[in-house]
C-alpha cells in the first residue's frame, strides 16, 4: 500500500472518530472483524450515515422503493468512510426536479430535466455490475457512476471459474473496439483492472449516435493519492480515442466547488449541505 494513501485513509479514520463524537454525540465504538474502530457505528445506528439535514427524507425514499427498485446496503455501510454513504449523501440533494440542473450543469451534460435517477442500479442482472449512481434521458441517454472515497484502488477480480466465464461470454465481446487490446487479449491485465473495464463495457457501441451516447463518471477525492493515478492508466492507457470523450474523471471537491458557485446565496439549504458535506468528508479543505 502506498505510504501517501495510509495516510490520507488514517486521517479519514482519525477524523471521522471525532466527527461521530461531536456531530452524532456517539462514544461506542462499532466493530469490523472483531476489533472496535472509532471511524465505524453501532452497526444498529447505520442511519446515522446520512446528513442530518436530509436523513429523514432519504430514509423515507429508501424504504419505500419498490421491490424491483429496492437499495442493498454494503455490508460495511455503517463505516462512516463508506462510499455507499457517501454516494447517498453527494447526489441525493440533486433528486428534486428543481436541483437536477445544478448537477448538470457540474457533470457538463444537456439539460433535459425528463430523467430517472436512481443508486445501485443494476442493467443486467446475468452480468450484476452494480452502478453506484445512475441517469438516463428521456432521449435514452445512459450515464453511469462510480464512486470512491478512501479505497486504495479500483476492484481487482481472481481469474477463477466464474469471473473466466463472464470474462469469455460477455466482456470480450462488449470490449471491443473500447479498448486496447492487452486489456482483452491479456487475461491478467484483465482480471488487475477488472471494476473498470466492467464499468467501460456498458459504453454503447453507437458513439455517433447523440440519443444512444453513454456516459461514464468515476468519481473520487483529489486528496486520495492512490487513486490519482487511475486518471491516466483510465484515459491513457485503457480507452481507445474513439471513446475518450465518454468517460471522465470528476475529483469530488471540484464537484463541491463548483456546487458552491453555481448556488444561489439565498438557497440556505444547499449551502448548508455543502457545509456539512465538507464537514464531513472534505474536512481537509482550507
Amino acid at each position: 500500500m502506498k505510504e501517501e494513501n495510509i495516510s490520507f485513509q488514517n486521517k479519514v479514520r482519525s477524523h471521522l472518530g471525532e466527527y461521530k463524537e461531536k456531530h452524532l454525540l456517539i462514544s461506542k465504538k462499532g466493530i469490523y472483524r472483531g476489533k472496535e474502530y472509532s471511524h465505524i457505528l453501532p452497526q444498529e445506528l447505520y442511519r446515522l450515515n446520512i446528513l442530518e439535514m436530509f436523513r429523514k427524507e432519504f430514509w423515507e425514499y429508501f424504504d419505500n422503493l419498490h421491490d424491483e427498485n429496492k437499495i442493498k446496503r454494503h455490508k460495511c455501510f455503517h463505516h462512516l468512510n463508506s462510499s455507499q454513504a457517501l454516494t447517498f449523501n453527494l447526489f441525493f440533494p440533486f433528486l428534486r426536479d428543481k436541483r437536477k440542473k445544478l448537477l448538470f450543469r457540474i457533470l457538463d451534460l444537456h439539460r433535459d430535466l425528463k430523467t430517472t435517477m436512481c443508486f445501485e442500479k443494476i442493467l443486467s442482472k446475468e452480468e450484476g455490475t452494480n452502478f453506484d449512481f445512475f441517469i438516463e434521458f428521456s432521449s435514452g441517454q445512459k450515464v453511469f457512476f462510480e464512486v470512491k472515497y478512501s479505497e486504495n484502488s479500483f476492484g481487482k477480480a481472481k481469474e477463477n471459474e466464474r469471473h473466466t466465464r463472464k470474462y469469455s461470454e460477455i466482456y470480450r465481446k462488449k470490449l471491443y473496439k473500447k479498448v486496447n487490446n492487452q486489456f482483452i487479449e491479456n487475461r491478467k491485465c484483465f482480471f488487475e483492472h477488472y471494476q473498470i473495464l466492467r464499468n467501460i463495457s456498458y459504453l454503447s457501441d453507437k458513439v455517433d449516435n447523440p440519443n444512444e451516447k453513454t456516459f461514464l463518471y468515476f468519481i473520487y477525492p483529489k486528496a486520495n493519492e492512490s487513486l490519482l493515478v487511475y486518471k491516466d492508466i483510465i484515459l491513457n492507457t485503457i480507452l481507445l480515442p474513439s471513446y475518450k470523450e465518454n468517460v471522465h474523471i470528476l475529483f469530488i471537491e471540484d464537484m463541491i466547488e463548483e456546487l458552491d458557485y453555481l448556488v444561489e446565496p439565498s438557497d440556505c439549504e444547499l449551502k448548508s449541505f455543502i457545509r456539512c458535506f465538507k464537514e464531513k468528508y472534505l474536512f481537509y479543505l482550507k
